[in-house]
């Protein structure tokens, strides 16, 4: 009796531990129950990289944009500038600061020249090179070069003279009709040693005229005179 009441009492024993281990045990994760709440988890933490990429585009879009909106304002402002300096109306609006002349005739570079406002006449012919043959005579030196105005230089007649002397090289040219001698440093180069108030003379120079440029080192020889004798008669 004894005996049978001890084994009654372990199997109780047992069966309060396994309920316990029933208990205690961790739920499997395998088990329905857990698999359905995986995917509510999942998607709480889940982004659409398509999204995210539309939304770069775009801001690269309209910095782009912007970009070239700057570069236009900067470009329309830069030639509203330009426009209001190249105003010509009277007041106190700013004249041009450039001009345009045409020339043509006598010169090596014929055409249409932009010269500053106050240019000479004369400084700004050189710009075209004119020739040797050039008329240069009814250029004032005061005449200034207007807008729009065109100059047609004329040709003069040309002669052949021979310079020597106190040159760096002889030579025979051609020069213009009417040359005073005290231009012909235009046209030659004297040497360190020429004698130039021999040349200094404003006499015009003839055709086929021969010039020997004295050096301040010669000798004049002076001419020997022929004494007449007084014949009686």
């Amino acid at each position: 009796m004894q005996y049978s009441q001890q084994l009654s009492d372990v199997d109780s024993n047992e069966s309060e531990a396994s309920t316990a281990l029933t208990t205690s045990r961790p739920s499997n994760p395998s088990s329905p129950s857990s698999a359905s709440n995986t995917p509510a988890n999942e998607s709480q933490i889940d982004y659409n990289p398509k999204a995210q990429l539309f939304v770069h585009e775009w801001l690269a879009i309209a910095i782009i944009l912007g970009f070239l909106l700057l570069l236009t304002l900067i470009a329309a402002i830069g030639q509203s500038q330009d426009h209001e300096a190249h105003k010509t109306v009277p007041g106190n609006y700013l004249k041009p600061q450039e001009i345009e002349f045409h020339i043509e005739g006598a010169v090596a570079k014929p055409g249409i020249y932009r010269v500053k406002v106050g240019t000479k006449l004369k400084e700004a012919i050189i710009l075209a090179e004119p020739l040797l043959e050039a008329d240069l005579r009814k250029i004032k030196p005061a005449s200034r070069v207007r807008n729009g105005q065109k100059v047609v230089l004329a040709t003069r007649e040309m002669i052949s003279i021979s310079v020597s002397g106190a040159v760096q090289e002889g030579v025979t040219l051609s020069v213009p009709k009417g040359l005073r001698l005290n231009e012909l440093s235009k046209y030659v180069k004297f040497t360190d040693d020429a004698d130039i108030e021999k040349v200094k003379s404003k006499r015009h120079i003839k055709n086929q005229e021969k010039i020997e440029v004295p050096s301040k080192h010669s000798v004049a020889i002076p001419r020997k005179g022929i004494r007449k004798k007084n014949v009686k008669k």
